[in-house]
Order: C-alpha cells, then structure tokens, then sequence
C-alpha cells in the first residue's frame, strides 16, 4: 500500500492522543510552587511511560529496516557505496524517525508543561523573561528524547548480538524478539504500579518496583533537569535520576556496539549464508488427529496459531 498515507495516519493518531496529555499538565491546580510541580509528577509519568511505549512499538514496527538487509546489500553493494556510508544512512534515517515519532506525540504537551510548571500567577511577559520556563522545555524535550533513545538502542542493542548468530536462526528468532518485545512493553506500560506521590516514592516496599521500571528513571531525570527535586522524596528521585543515566549510557554504548558488530560481520552472512534453514529431522511431538487430511489440517492450525 501507501506508505506515506500510513504514516500520515500514524501520525495524525499520536497528534490527537497527545491532546489528553496536553491538558493533563494543567491539573496541578493552585498553591506553593512545590506542591504544584508534585502534582504533576502523574502528568509527566503518563506522558514519558507513553513516549517510551510509542518508540517501542515502533521499533517493533521496523524491527527489519534498522540493520541493513539482504535487498540493501543486493542492490547497493554493486553501486559505489561504501559499507560506512550504508551504515551512516541507517543511523541517520533511525534518529530521525526516532526524533520525527517523538516530536509529534510530545508537540502539545512539550509547550504545555513547561508553562504548567511556572511559579503561580505569573502572565506571560514575566514567563517570557524568566529561566524557569526555558529550563522547563529543555529539560522536558531532553527527557523524552533521551527516554525514547533509550527503548530504541535497547532494542537496537539486543537485536545486534542475535544478528551475529547463523542468518537463518537469527531469522527464525526475530518474529519471537518482536512478540517478546511486543508483549513487555505493552504490558509494563499497563500492568506497572503508579507510583507519583512522594509517600509512594519514599514507601519501602516500592523501591524493588522503582528500580526495574525505566519510566520512573526518566521521571527522576527529568526533575533533576528542571530543577524539581525537593522534599521528602528528594532522595529517591535523585537515585532515579542517576539509574537514568545509567541506563541511557549503557544502552547508548551497546546500541553503536550493536552497529559496529554488525558492520563488521553481518554484511558477509547476508550475502553468503540463505536467509532459509536447511531441513532437519526431529521428534513429532503433535499427536495425531484420526487420518492424515484431519492430522494435516490440525497440525497446519496449531503450527499457525
């Protein structure tokens, strides 16, 4: 089909689901500026919990077009292109689609938050000449794009080590990384606690669930960029803040590891090894249905589904 209608559509959708997050900024209400940039905690957890699952689902969505492939090598190997600059291409076309995914959604509650998060009563000259509201977009637009690089070298990172096994195994355990990564995703962002109050953040028995849920890093990360962290909660958020960066540099250094293993290997097993398994003989373990025909089609239904 059209490619570029589908990803018009696409696009259109996550401009009209960022509306609700757009006007989530603007719930914090009336009080101190502390208490006001505690009640967006929720806000910003919401929107950098989606972020993360948007890039995610579209890692898995591209999860063939981000190493080069055999029609790449086929095509451009005989032309005179360099292997590097096959590979910068690839780099170059993932950061964009990567910045282009997560500025569409963030378009609206990028300008929204950093205005919700103003000291109260303030009009927009004061707004204007104040550091505040550019400190609050900085780091706000430095959070989802470091959360959204995160997901993508992470994938980036485990799909280059499977790479380096035989082609045709790497093939065969692909379509099970993109359920795998499918099916953790989703369910992390659905299934994980809410966890934005500072007696949630300080509970002990949270803090096993806060260090293995990569959206409250980036929450941490993004209050230290902007100047929240105060309270009671202010230990852990600087805990989350550092588990963030950490995590962005480990992900960053195995995703340009993942890039050079597979410049450096992957090109040859593209061209000389078959994209297609040899045959091989091994124990039937689907019991048989009556005669072959309902055998076949049982067999042919299970395997499917």
């Amino acid at each position: 089909g059209d490619a570029n209608r589908l990803l018009g559509r696409f696009a259109a959708i996550l401009v009209w689901i960022s509306v609700p997050f757009a006007g989530m900024a603007f719930g914090g209400g009336n009080g101190p500026r502390q208490l006001i940039l505690e009640r967006a905690w929720g806000p910003e957890h919401a929107i950098i919990a989606t972020t993360m699952l948007i890039v995610s689902l579209f890692a898995v969505l591209s999860w063939d077009g981000m190493f080069p492939e055999r029609r790449d090598v086929l095509v451009l190997s005989p032309l005179p292109v360099r292997p590097a600059t096959l590979f910068a291409a690839k780099a170059a076309s993932l950061a964009a689609a990567l910045g282009l995914t997560v500025a569409v959604f963030n378009g609206l509650p990028g300008i929204a938050t950093p205005i919700a998060l103003t000291p109260p009563g303030w009009n927009f000259v004061d707004m204007a000449l104040s550091i505040h509201l550019y400190r609050g977009f900085a780091a706000y637009w430095f959070t989802v794009l470091a959360a959204g690089a995160f997901i993508l070298t992470s994938v980036l990172c485990i799909q280059g080590v499977v790479a380096q096994l035989p082609r045709a195994i790497f093939l065969r355990l692909s379509s099970g990384l993109q359920i795998g990564t499918f099916c953790l995703s989703m369910g992390v962002y659905f299934l994980e606690p809410t966890l934005t109050t500072p007696a949630a953040l300080t509970n002990p028995d949270h803090q096993t669930a806060l260090h293995w849920l990569p959206s409250y890093w980036f929450l941490g990360l993004f209050q230290q960029l902007n100047g929240g962290i105060g309270g009671s909660a202010a230990p852990t958020l600087r805990m989350l803040a550092g588990r963030a960066w950490i995590a962005l540099a480990i992900s960053a250094v195995g995703g340009c590891g993942a890039f050079l293993l597979s410049y450096y290997r992957t090109l040859r097993k593209i061209v000389e090894q078959p994209d297609i398994a040899p045959a091989s003989r091994r124990v039937l373990w689907l019991p048989r249905f009556g005669g072959q025909a309902p055998t076949a089609i049982a067999h042919f239904s299970i395997r499917t589904l």
